[in-house]
């Protein structure tokens, strides 16, 4: 009997997790992803503005949205404000992907995109630096 019991529950406990849970979680994702088209378009019509809230938004509710994280940073580029802001995002989202997409399309542009802001900042060191970095770690991965 208590066999039984325990078999309800962990099927009540499944349904619940299958019905409720997840799908919250999904509509949390779909909310976040009408928000980045939002911004993407907002970007792409150069209202950087309201980009920068958008991402924010998401930012917010999910710091370590790599796409958010990069393309705040992007926004900033191109209003060529907050350049120190815009280099810790892009540096925060080189921290999160995984070593292995560092050298993916991606990773490269990310990467190329550190060093222009870094030549865009007036710090040439730095440029310096990281485009060594990226050279060596290339040439290691290859």
């Amino acid at each position: 009997m208590s066999y039984l019991h325990t078999g309800f529950q962990k099927a009540v406990v499944f349904i619940l997790l299958f019905f409720i849970v997840i799908p919250a979680d999904a509509g949390r994702n779909d909310l976040h992803m009408r928000t980045f088209k939002k911004a993407f378009a907002a970007a792409g019509d150069k209202n950087y503005e309201e980009a920068i809230a958008l991402y924010s938004e998401i930012l917010e509710q999910n710091p370590y949205h790599v796409d958010a994280l990069t393309q705040l940073g992007i926004c900033y580029v191109h209003t060529n404000q907050e350049l120190d802001s815009a280099l810790t995002l892009f540096h925060k989202a080189m921290s999160i992907i995984p070593a292995t997409d560092r050298f993916s399309p991606f990773g490269v542009d990310l990467q190329q995109t550190i060093a222009r802001t870094y030549h865009l900042n007036q710090q040439p060191r730095e440029l310096c630096r990281c485009s060594k970095v990226f050279v060596i770690q290339w040439t290691m991965s290859s």
